[in-house]
């Protein structure tokens, strides 16, 4: 059986970013992929572990290894007074456990994840499944992400040694001693600005809920767009336009059935029938023009 070969739309994004920080222009790192920009910024899709590999190698070859890890490591982060909120109720160890232990693995199903601790010292094991092209540079920005992580909770980045190949990585994290739910309570009590940093988690929430409508605003809209015209060039039904719509956001055939409530085999024949209508010869070229070409 062949690994699970995509790369979630977080981890794609994170190096979308860094390109966008390094002043490097996303259209000179997918030339020649079959990627659309569009797409590719509004997450309406996962990334191909071979077209991932690419773009990180490009934008390496761009910036150089060391501006690479820097870039990469600088995760999005609350205001300074919701890093110290939040530090006070999660631990080092309780956000390495739950990045690795369970982010990880449905974030890039290809690579095999193991997160052990002993004493102090946390070890994150990363081994690429057979049957992938192995990339030095990918596994090196963990070892940048993984220093950034604690920042996010308003915690010092800590000491992170590695050990490299170009199917894997062991990452050692220097671990903080860990205070305890007791401790980090009797802290929170002693904040002198605790109504300040109430009111600037209130702020923090409502730039967020703007923020994310926005986003979906667009979304939609260029959804929209692409479907109109999906139906003007094809003539679809409206019930193909809504398995046409389910396949550009990256559902299986059993999400759509779930979706729309119908069997599997009924999607099937929407999808035989939107191949045929589009000239495509496979559901990822169906995609690709929809994305690219509408």
């Amino acid at each position: 059986m062949l690994p699970p070969r995509t790369v979630s739309n977080q981890v794609v994004e994170m190096v979308v970013e860094a390109a966008d920080r390094g002043g490097v222009p996303l259209h000179e790192l997918i030339d020649t992929l079959s990627i659309d920009p569009t797409a590719l910024r509004l997450r309406k899709h996962r990334l191909d572990w071979e077209d991932f590999v690419v773009l990180v190698e490009r934008l390496e070859g761009r910036v150089g290894p060391a501006r690479l890890d820097a870039l990469c490591a600088q995760l999005p982060s609350l205001a300074p007074s919701g890093r110290r909120l939040l530090g006070v109720f999660v631990s080092e160890r309780l956000l390495y456990r739950f990045v690795n232990q369970l982010l990880g693995p449905t974030s890039y199903p290809m690579i095999h994840t193991t997160w052990t601790e002993e004493g102090n010292v946390g070890h994150l094991r990363l081994r690429l499944r057979d049957g992938l092209s192995g990339s030095r540079t990918v596994f090196r920005i963990f070892s940048g992400a993984l220093a950034a992580m604690p920042l996010f909770i308003g915690h010092p980045q800590p000491s992170v040694r590695h050990q490299l190949t170009a199917r894997g990585g062991d990452y050692w994290v220097q671990l903080p001693k860990d205070e305890g739910l007791r401790a980090r309570l009797q802290r929170a009590t002693q904040l002198a600005d605790w109504d300040v940093l109430l009111e600037t988690l209130e702020e923090d929430k409502s730039r967020f809920l703007e923020a994310n409508e926005a986003m979906w605003r667009s979304r939609e809209h260029v959804l929209d767009t692409k479907l109109n015209a999906a139906q003007a060039r094809w003539s679809l039904t409206p019930r193909q336009l809504e398995v046409l719509s389910g396949l550009a956001l990256g559902l299986s055939n059993k999400a759509l059935m779930e979706e729309l409530g119908c069997s599997v085999k009924t999607i099937e024949t929407h999808v035989t029938e939107l191949l045929r209508r589009s000239g495509s010869e496979s559901r990822l070229s169906l995609v690709a023009t929809f994305w690219r070409e509408l």
